[in-house]
């Protein structure tokens, strides 16, 4: 079965349930009628949206890098933003939270011109390392 027919199914059975609503009284087991109409229709609505929808509504976390395009912004805001007390290790999962994965993948994508790690943390590292090392690299 493919997805129309899944969803097809779907709406099927959404649409016998509201019909059968109204006349819950006749049956033996009311507590099966437990959803409004309005709850059916807006959770049909939730499953036959588009799948990006679905995820930018999950997904509503806010870039905070959408308008870092080279190396020295991403620099400037490593340096600014980034920065953090390394023997604690709440500083770091503090400041990784603000971060979101993609944002991590981008702004390592823009570092190093390859293919990012699939973990936060791996990407956060590798960033971190970028910047340490470059920075020692200048000292030398």
């Amino acid at each position: 079965m493919n997805k129309q027919n899944y969803e097809k199914i779907l709406k099927d059975i959404f649409k016998i349930y509201t019909q059968l609503l109204p006349a819950k009284d006749i049956f033996f087991n009311k507590k099966s009628f437990k959803y409004s109409s309005e709850d059916i229709e807006s959770t049909l609505k939730y499953f036959t949206a588009p799948k990006e929808v679905k995820a930018r509504t999950k997904n509503a976390k806010k870039s905070i890098l959408e308008n870092i395009y080279t190396k020295e912004e991403a620099k400037k805001h490593y340096f600014e933003n980034m920065i953090y007390d390394k023997s604690n290790i709440d500083a770091k999962n503090a400041l990784m939270k603000i971060y979101s994965a993609e944002d991590l993948k981008k702004l390592y994508k823009l570092l190093y011109n390859t293919k990012p790690f699939t973990t936060k943390e791996m990407n956060f590292d590798a960033i971190q390392r970028f910047f340490e090392n470059s920075a020692r690299a200048k000292n030398l």
